[in-house]
């Protein structure tokens, strides 16, 4: 964001507010993959009154708020990147509904087909195929080296852009292998659990399947494919130890406290933390509690970091909550989820991160402070939605509302795309590059 002009605070704020929407579905979408474990346990503990939920389900379930989260934050990056002018620009408005649309309703249509964990990876793709063809049907060329200085140049000629995608195209390989392969995802996922036992307690940790470890084994891999020397490894051992262990000790703490809050008082479940807060709660808010979820998501999201950890905190709560006044728990739950997610352009661990990675440690405040309003329209906006959608609000409609935008936002787009491309053939205009778009 830097090399492409934007100053250091709206280039910290533009990603951290693009990765609001899908945050859900983070790479192998481990927050949904945490909800589901959660609701298996609260299952089997006959908290929640039902079988457990299949990962498919829980997906679909988050997935139906994704076209209307990832469509409004789309339109709130266009305003973090040039103010109420871009806003206006019909242009940018028609990129940021299409953008937003593409990815919420790939993210309904991966769940619906059962591709969960790779949900982020294609709502992105698709997203960069839709904007190639946007900009092919205008004339504008994808790639122009006209701009590059002859250091830049050479340095091109040191590295194809493949090599330089290595690191990610190693990722979506390792991804597609550990998911698509169901031999494969059974035994990491079921058979690999690793587990740690806590008294009567116990952790799958799942540790060849997560993530974090195929990162690391993309990362080690990529060491042999992009040109380096000691001075770099030396650098990136110094930026690890600056910035990973504090978030690493934040969420440690938080999820802790997670642990503790569900698991107190196991002799006596009715003085259970959750418990005392959900019987507060269902007396004191009643129906109007759908209205609060998405915020209690936000906080937990915020203080903690994670969307994940504020699954965990506050997951069993909402699903005594749910049962005490007749609201369907997987609704409520997943609201939690979401409002837990548009937290990470605000949660100090993420940003502090951002800022420390273009060396701008000291302007997370700014960034906080202009971010803070967009993220609590957004929550708002989410909070109208769960409260309608907990009580009358079909499933099948918001799938068919979805699908037609999208058909409806193509349309229009293409129209648009093919005036405004025979307006430059006829005018003879030059055709301007990716930097003018």
């Amino acid at each position: 964001m830097i090399a492409l002009g934007f100053p250091p605070v709206v280039a910290v704020a533009i990603p951290a507010i693009g990765y609001d929407p899908l945050t859900t579905y983070a790479l192998l979408a481990i927050p949904v993959v945490a909800f589901t474990g959660e609701m298996s346990v609260l299952s089997d503990l006959g908290i929640l009154q039902s079988s457990a939920p299949t990962l498919q389900e829980v997906g679909m379930t988050f997935s139906l708020y994704m076209p209307l989260v990832s469509t409004g934050i789309a339109i709130a990056m266009l305003y973090l990147a040039g103010g109420g002018k871009m806003i206006k620009d019909p242009n940018s408005i028609i990129l940021a509904l299409l953008t937003g649309t593409t990815a919420g309703v790939i993210a309904v249509v991966s769940n619906y087909l059962g591709v969960v964990t790779l949900t982020g990876i294609l709502s992105g793709i698709a997203v960069i195929i839709v904007l190639g063809l946007y900009a092919k049907s205008q004339g504008y060329h994808i790639i122009n080296r006209t701009g590059l200085s002859e250091e830049e140049r050479l340095f091109e000629k040191q590295m194809s852009l493949r090599t330089a995608f290595s690191p990610w195209i190693l990722l979506i390989i390792f991804a597609c292998i550990t998911n698509l392969i169901p031999f494969v995802f059974h035994v990491l996922f079921n058979e690999l659990t690793l587990p740690i036992h806590i008294g009567s307690f116990t952790v799958k940790t799942r540790l060849f399947w997560q993530a974090y470890t195929w990162v690391m084994v993309a990362v080690c891999i990529s060491f042999l494919i992009i040109p380096t020397d000691k001075d770099i490894i030396k650098k990136t051992i110094l930026k690890i130890k600056k910035r990973a262990f504090c978030p690493m000790i934040a969420s440690t703490a938080f999820f802790a406290v997670a642990w503790i809050m569900n698991n107190s008082s196991p002799e006596n479940p009715s003085t259970n933390m959750i418990a005392i807060l959900s019987e507060f709660t269902s007396t004191n808010m009643g129906l109007i509690f759908p209205l609060l979820v998405p915020l209690i998501g936000f906080f937990g999201g915020f203080v903690s970091g994670s969307e994940t950890s504020s699954i965990v905190m506050f997951t069993r709560y909402h699903v005594k909550t749910s049962n005490s006044l007749g609201l369907d728990p997987m609704t409520i739950s997943t609201a939690n989820g979401v409002g837990g997610g548009l937290a990470s352009v605000i949660t100090p661990a993420k940003v502090q991160n951002a800022a420390a990675t273009i060396d701008q440690i000291g302007i997370e405040g700014q960034v906080i402070r202009k971010t803070l309003r967009i993220s609590l329209m957004m929550i708002a906006l989410l909070s109208g939605v769960t409260l309608l959608w907990a009580v009358t609000f079909p499933t099948i409609d918001l799938i068919l509302v979805s699908i037609l935008a999208l058909m409806y936002l193509i349309v229009l787009t293409f129209l648009f795309s093919f005036g405004r491309y025979y307006k430059h053939k006829s005018f003879q205009t030059p055709i301007p590059d990716m930097t003018d778009l």
